[in-house]
């Protein structure tokens, strides 16, 4: 994840340099907040898939007539891979990985020198030599796998549906077949520890094992008085009991629907000249209700897709919708040809059908937009079948209302945007228009905005709140006028779809029908009811429920656990990564499926299991066997996101306003002390504070955070007017009359959920004696000191 950003600080901070507080923390024998640096495994897979999806295709349609081992090759240059593409052909090496601007493929594809320039039929669009400079810029990624460069390719689906994902569950007949639930899931991991040879650690304190869960359930540390009686309560089913609790707390759901709404690229606002998202916050307050009601998964799927066409679901279910009615859009103008219209609409499926793929099947079925894909069983007629399923789905603002008054309104709406349609295209007229002709569009211009206030006012329920949301409807691009082209929208019309032969949608090809993938549902049975969205989903809950709860499983597993079972969540295909532990993945598939699908149920079988509540203390032997955890021997430290760390320091300082959903707030003002969850995201320009702590863009899915760590990060935590204020809010809540010992005892409870021991409270009371000796005021002696606290990875880390 790249930083940007500039800070306003000379590298001091107001209340004492970087050096005086590393030597303050060094003094306390704490540890200054760092992070992990992500290393270069996920860039590569995006850098595979961006080939596979940008780059391959204009290989094939400008290229490889000449330039590849199926035809011929020109000039000594092939394109078949990378390894040829670095050797190069004649005129030396076609790619500088060096420096990308200076290779010969660029110069010769943006017809810069005369003597060189390639396709010989016409040079490229900006477009595409901008795709091109990034793929080079990125190093020129091509699979191993692949080297010739051909666009069809005939898929053995039966071999395809060997793969480990694409099978049923299965379990591990060496553990007691009666064992179900936590119980299982210890004997799995204790089975493979003791094949390996690994000892695990003893269970974690008290102290620590209830801050790791209240981070992991409710991403909040406990109040001191929570710890004490926690360590205190000597029942039997004590953790049982505050599991239980957390899972019942409303900020429960806050903390996971934070998870869920990165894959769903939520976002609060877009650019100002794109559809309105006003309303995007009943998107996320209806993920938040549902994960703390335990709407059961299958079902919260079901809602996202298509909870407009069931029957039984309530008004307020209608802000499910959100998942695909905040879509990316892009811009269409008006005065574009109808070809290019096209594109861009074709463009907005590819990213719906990614980001339904990925979040849900773990595939990217974007990459057979262009050419079956690559590495999965997946066709372009697969694709284009779901991309039929959205040409009769249009994005749209519904009303909360009854289906029957919903209804109602959403027809004068049409109505109304058949009018507004009629005026902008007279408004573009009007522009070269004179005398009476000008006169008489002004004059129906007029009339039409009169139409459209008496549609509004006369319509009962017309200003009800709305929801960003879809809605079945056909959805054409229609040149209105030879300076005018949109989209229409038909909501009693059907798209039929044809094959987009490259990806490109002026070039058609077979004729497909609206169904699921041929992989999951080799009869290929057609979907007959709307859009087919009812349909997809009972589809890939029936043909494929397996994969969709090893996907989410997964998911579930890496949010608690730090790391996940198979380590690309979001690609379960043929490229993706090998589970660490198929056994374990799968129970946990089969106990979701077990419970009705219930997210709490899984939730409180990991959290209750002997994996999750080990120290995480160090063994050397085990270390050295496994220094990556993968056998989980101990509980691997997590670095808080961005909203967990905000979130508890406004806890510590006990001005957490725990209020439940509503608008978003700007996190930059000092005086939001909502959850970080409420603060409110740009599609387009994403707030400095998140950008630079890792937070993922919104314009796509977002499988994991990449861990990170940047001076700036360390910067912010010095300078930052928010920690200050927390800091201050701290030392002011104090009671100064006791005793220096007494102090610092309650400052490490409050904030590290712990007592001081007592080379701890001797180096903090040396500290404060010598800093109030020096002349500096009592008070700036405790901010610094609570400042310190603040900065440890201690604090910043669930451990």
């Amino acid at each position: 994840m790249s930083l940007k950003l500039v800070y306003n600080a000379g590298g001091a901070s107001r209340l004492f340099g970087m050096q005086k507080m590393r030597s303050l923390l060094s003094y306390l024998g704490l540890i200054v907040f760092s992070g992990t640096i992500a290393h270069g495994g996920d860039a590569a897979d995006e850098g595979l898939e961006f080939f596979e999806r940008r780059i391959r295709p204009l290989l094939i349609q400008h290229c490889m007539e000449c330039h590849s081992a199926d035809k011929e090759i020109e000039s000594g240059l092939s394109l078949d891979g990378r390894t040829a593409l670095l050797k190069g052909g004649d005129r030396g090496p076609a790619v500088s990985v060096d420096d990308p601007k200076s290779s010969l493929f660029l110069l010769a594809v943006s017809y810069n020198d005369a003597d060189l320039q390639m396709p010989p039929d016409g040079k490229l669009n900006e477009k595409e030599l901008s795709l091109f400079a990034e793929w080079i810029k990125m190093g020129a990624p091509m699979p191993k796998a692949s080297t010739a460069a051909t666009m069809h390719s005939e898929i053995d689906f039966e071999a395809g549906r060997s793969h480990w994902s694409f099978q049923p569950l299965i379990q591990n007949d060496k553990i007691t077949s009666g064992q179900a639930g936590i119980g299982k899931i210890d004997s799995i991991i204790d089975q493979q520890l003791q094949e390996d040879g690994v000892q695990s650690t003893e269970r974690a304190s008290r102290e620590v094992l209830i801050r790791r869960l209240s981070l992991v359930l409710r991403g909040l540390p406990p109040k001191w008085s929570e710890v004490r009686r926690f360590v205190q309560d000597q029942r039997v089913d004590a953790y049982q009991r505050l599991v239980d609790r957390y899972l019942a707390t409303p900020q429960y759901g806050e903390r996971w629907g934070r998870h869920w709404l990165d894959l769903a690229r939520y976002t609060d606002e877009t650019a100002s000249w794109l559809k309105r998202t006003d309303s995007a916050f009943r998107y996320r307050d209806w993920v938040v209700n549902a994960l703390n009601t335990d709407l059961p998964y299958d079902e919260f799927i079901r809602y996202q897709l298509a909870v407009d066409m069931m029957p039984n679901a309530s008004t307020s279910d209608l802000a499910a919708l959100g998942f695909l009615g905040l879509s990316p859009t892009y811009w269409k103008e008006p005065r574009l040809d109808p070809e290019v219209i096209k594109v861009v609409v074709a463009e907005e499926w590819e990213e719906r059908i990614d980001t339904i793929g990925r979040t849900f099947l773990g595939m990217s079925l974007a990459c057979a937009r262009c050419h079956d894909h690559k590495f999965d069983p997946v066709t372009t007629e697969d694709y284009y079948s779901l991309a039929s399923i959205l040409a009769n789905t249009r994005l749209v603002e519904m009303p909360l209302l009854p289906r029957e008054q919903r209804e109602r309104v959403l027809g004068v709406m049409h109505q109304i945007e058949i009018f507004e349609k009629e005026q902008d295209v007279l408004k573009y007229a009007s522009i070269t228009a004179e005398g009476d002709a000008k006169k008489k569009m002004t004059d129906r211009m007029a009339v039409i905005k009169e139409e459209i206030e008496k549609l509004k006012a006369g319509t009962s329920g017309f200003d009800a709140p709305r929801v960003n949301a879809v809605l079945d409807s056909a959805v054409t691009v229609r040149q209105f006028e030879t300076f005018y082209t949109a989209l229409e929208f038909d909501p009693n019309g059907n798209v039929d779809l044809h094959v987009q032969l490259r990806g490109n949608p002026s070039t058609k090809g077979a004729p497909v029908a609206k169904r699921y993938l041929e992989l999951f549902s080799p009869d290929k049975p057609s979907f007959k009811q709307g859009s087919g969205r009812v349909e997809l989903s009972d589809s890939m809950l029936t043909d494929s429920q397996w994969l969709i709860a090893r996907v989410m499983v997964n998911r579930q597993w890496m949010h608690i656990m730090g790391t996940p079972i198979v380590s690309t969540p979001s690609d379960f295909g043929f490229q993706g990564a090998l589970p660490s532990n198929r056994y374990l993945l799968d129970h946990l598939a089969s106990e979701l499926i077990r419970s009705d699908w219930s997210l709490k149920s899984l939730h409180r079988a990991i959290v209750m299991s002997d994996a999750f509540c080990r120290s995480s203390d160090v063994i050397d032997e085990s270390r050295d066997k496994d220094p990556e955890n993968i056998d989980r021997w101990r509980y691997s430290p997590v670095r808080l996101e961005i909203e967990a760390w905000r979130d508890a320091m406004l806890s510590v300082s006990g001005s957490l306003d725990l209020q439940l959903g509503g608008p978003a707030n700007n996190l930059i003002d000092t005086s939001n002390n909502r959850r970080t969850l409420y603060g409110r995201i740009n599609r387009r320009d994403l707030s400095t504070v998140l950008k630079l702590h890792g937070f993922p863009e919104a314009t796509g899915h977002s499988p994991k955070r990449e861990a990170n760590v940047s001076p700036l990060q360390q910067l912010f935590v010095l300078n930052s007017d928010f920690v200050r204020g927390q800091c201050e809010l701290i030392v002011d809540s104090l009671n100064r009359s006791l005793n220096k010992d007494d102090l610092i005892q309650t400052l490490f409870q409050t904030i590290l959920c712990r007592n001081a021991t007592d080379d701890e409270t001797l180096s903090s009371v040396a500290f404060v004696e010598v800093s109030l000796e020096s002349g500096i005021e009592e008070r700036d002696v405790w901010i610094q000191f609570v400042h310190a606290l603040l900065m440890t990875n201690e604090f910043a880390f669930v451990e």
